[in-house]
């Protein structure tokens, strides 16, 4: 088992996947009953961290205390360091998954963007390419993956040919990833070179 810095740092497991689920969250907040699925905690302990790390202004809500939505602070000012420091440190590293994502076939690339990275204005999580690939495998492995991270992973699959032919043209999905912050995990088949 991976040491977790994060524990150390935080002290609570619950408030690690608070803020993770949060920072990786759309704009329009989380409610209290998707962040107890996500983090597997009781709607007492999560409404109990939440309020901790509202006190810090590290969080803020929106709503009624029946309708309730839940945000990170982006104004707060370490919050792009807190970010960058949470990705970097924490236990399930981006090398973990291209792993895992092999099990869903012959995986030859994979790109993170978008949440990955912080940047949850592109218009995808992750780019895949590969020959043979069992969509259903994948989608259950997908599925797992969003349950570890704590939000909705958007990707695409394409097979390796496609993936030479897009990047020929130019192909907006695919400039869209490679001209921002992204991470390349796997290129097998040397796609990108």
């Amino acid at each position: 088992m991976k040491h977790d810095y994060l524990l150390d740092v935080f002290g609570s497991p619950t408030k690690i996947q608070l803020l993770q689920s949060l920072m990786k969250a759309k704009e329009d907040g989380v409610p209290v009953t998707s962040l107890t699925r996500t983090t597997h905690g009781t709607q007492k302990k999560i409404r109990s961290e939440l309020r901790l790390l509202k006190k810090k202004k590290i969080v803020v809500s929106a709503g009624t205390r029946d309708r309730e939505v839940w945000m990170v602070n982006k104004s707060h000012a370490h919050y792009a360091s807190l970010l960058q420091f949470m990705n970097s440190v924490s236990p399930t590293q981006h090398h973990d998954v291209a792993t895992v994502l092999k099990k869903a076939g012959k995986v030859s690339l994979v790109i993170l963007s978008g949440a990955f990275t912080g940047d949850t204005t592109r218009p995808v999580d992750m780019v895949l390419a590969g020959d043979a690939v069992n969509e259903h495998k994948l989608e259950k492995t997908v599925t797992k993956l969003e349950e570890e991270w704590g939000h909705e992973i958007r990707y695409a699959v394409f097979p390796p040919e496609e993936i030479r032919y897009r990047l020929t043209v130019q192909d907006r999905l695919l400039r869209e990833v490679l001209d921002f912050p992204h991470q390349v995990l796997l290129d097998s088949k040397r796609l990108l070179a």
